[in-house]
C-alpha cells in the first residue's frame, strides 16, 4: 500500500475571505517572498516491501535413510563456503564399513587365486589327462595296425583283433571327450567363472563406494558464502526447527543459506498506480531495521497478473513488482521489512513554485507577487514540496507565501 506524504498549503478562511472580498489592505502585509527557481524534480512513490535473496542454498540430508544430528551450525551465523553446517551421527555406517572392506578384500583375494592359481592348476591337469588318453590312443593304434596282418594269417584270432578295434574306438572317444572338454573349459567354463568372481568383486566394491558416499554425507559443508537460517519441520509431532539429537530424513529441507550476493526487494503496487512504475525505474530503499541506510535499486520486474494481497480487501487488486539492490549492507538480512522509494518521474531544468506559495480557487491555481497581481498557474507534475510551473512563472520571478 503506498504512502504518500502530500504537504498542502491552504488559506485559512479569514484570509481568503478579505482578498476574495476586495479588502483594500494591499496583499502580502508580513508574507514571505520568495524567488521561483529551476532546479531537478523527482516525484517517488513510496511502498512497503520484503527483503529477499535471488538464490538461496537449501540444505538437506543426503542419508538413504534416516539421520540423527549430533553438531548443528547456530541459526544466525555467517560461516565462509567449507564450513560445517551439520554433522549426523555415522557410529554405525563406521561399523558396517569394517565389514564392507573385508568382503571387498575376500572378493579380490577370490578372483586373483581364480585367476592365477585355481583355473590354471584345472586347465593343466585338463590338458594332461588328454595329452595321456592321446599318447595311450596312439599306441593302442599302432598295437591294432601291427596285429592286423598275423589276424590274417590266423596267428592272431579275429576277436582278439575286434576287442582291440573296440578298444581304439573307446579311446577315441575319451581324446574326444577329453578335447570338447578342454575348449568347454578354455571357452565357457573359465571365463564364466572369471566373470562371476569379477562382478562378486564388483558388488563389493560398489556397496563400499556407497558406504564411503554416505560417510561423506554425514558431514555436510556449505556450499557458499552465507548466513544460516534455520527452517522449521515437522519433527516428531512438532512443527520447529531442528535441534542436535533430532532425526531428518532424505530431502526434507531444514536449513537454508541465503546468497547475500544478490538482494532483492518485493512489493505489491496497488493497480491504480501501476503506471507509475516501470521496469528500469531508479529506487531508493531504506531498511526499517536500519532507518540511516539509504540504498540504491533499479526496478527489475513488474507483474503482468493482478493479484489479491492478504490483509487487503478482495476488490482491490495489486501488483508485483521486484527491485533489485544495487548497494549492498552487511547488516542486511532477508525477510527485513524495507520502505521503498520508486521514482516515478524526473525533470531536469523544470521550473519550481513550492507548493506553499500556491492558493486554487474552483480548482484552478495561482500565485501571488510582491506587486499585488494574481498568477493563474498551469503546472505539471509534483512532489511533496514543489510544482513544476509550465505556465504563468519564470525563473526569477518572487511570489508571496502567507499573509
Amino acid at each position: 500500500m503506498s504512502r504518500k506524504v502530500l504537504v498542502v498549503a491552504l488559506l485559512t478562511v479569514p484570509l481568503l475571505a478579505r482578498w476574495l472580498g476586495g479588502d483594500p489592505r494591499p496583499p502580502g502585509g508580513g508574507a514571505t517572498r520568495l524567488a521561483v527557481a529551476t532546479g531537478d524534480l523527482v516525484v517517488s512513490s513510496v511502498y512497503d516491501g520484503k527483503l529477499d535473496t535471488v538464490r538461496a542454498a537449501v540444505i538437506m540430508s543426503r542419508f538413504q535413510g534416516s539421520a540423527t544430528v549430533v553438531e548443528l551450525a547456530p541459526d544466525g551465523a555467517a560461516v565462509p563456503r567449507g564450513a560445517v553446517l551439520v554433522r549426523f551421527d555415522a557410529s554405525a555406517l563406521r561399523r558396517e564399513l569394517l565389514k564392507l572392506e573385508r568382503d571387498q578384500a575376500l572378493a579380490q583375494a577370490a578372483l586373483d587365486g581364480l585367476v592365477h592359481a585355481t583355473l590354471p592348476l584345472e586347465l593343466h591337469e585338463l590338458e594332461g589327462k588328454l595329452a595321456k588318453a592321446r599318447t595311450g590312443l596312439g599306441a593302442e593304434e599302432r598295437y591294432l595296425e601291427a596285429i592286423a596282418p598275423f589276424a590274417r594269417e590266423r596267428v592272431v584270432s579275429e576277436q582278439e583283433v575286434a576287442q582291440e578295434r573296440l578298444k581304439v574306438a573307446e579311446m577315441r572317444g575319451a581324446v574326444a571327450a577329453l578335447e570338447q572338454e578342454v575348449d568347454l573349459t578354455r571357452g565357457y567354463l573359465h571365463p564364466a567363472a572369471v566373470k562371476q568372481a569379477r562382478a562378486k568383486l564388483a558388488s563389493a566394491e560398489q556397496e563400499l563406494r556407497l558406504a564411503l558416499e554416505q560417510l561423506e554425507n554425514a558431514v555436510v559443508r556449505a556450499p557458499i558464502d552465507g548466513v544460516v537460517v534455520h527452517r522449521p519441520i515437522a519433527v516428531g509431532s512438532e512443527f520447529r526447527t531442528v535441534r542436535v539429537g533430532d532425526t531428518v530424513l532424505p530431502s526434507q529441507p531444514f536449513l537454508v543459506m541465503p546468497d547475500m550476493r544478490e538482494l532483492v526487494v518485493h512489493l505489491d503496487v496497488p493497480e491504480s498506480e501501476l503506471s507509475r512504475v516501470r521496469r528500469g525505474a531508479e529506487a531508493f530503499l531504506q531498511p526499517l531495521a536500519f532507518p540511516e541506510l539509504r540504498l540504491r535499486g533499479t526496478v527489475a520486474s513488474v507483474g503482468s497478473v493482478a493479484l489479491a494481497v492478504p490483509g487487503q480487501p478482495e476488490w482491490q487488486k495489486f501488483f508485483h513488482v521486484v527491485v533489485a539492490l544495487n548497494d549492498l549492507d552487511p547488516r542486511l538480512a532477508p525477510g527485513m521489512s524495507v520502505t521503498a522509494e520508486v521514482v516515478t518521474e524526473r525533470r531536469a531544468g523544470a521550473v519550481l513554485v513550492p507548493r506553499a506559495a500556491v492558493r486554487w480557487e474552483g480548482g484552478r491555481p495561482f500565485v501571488r507577487t510582491p506587486a499585488r497581481d494574481v498568477r493563474p498557474l498551469r503546472l505539471g507534475t509534483a512532489d511533496a514540496q514543489r510544482y513544476e510551473v509550465l505556465e504563468g512563472l519564470r525563473a526569477g520571478d518572487e511570489v508571496l507565501v502567507g499573509d
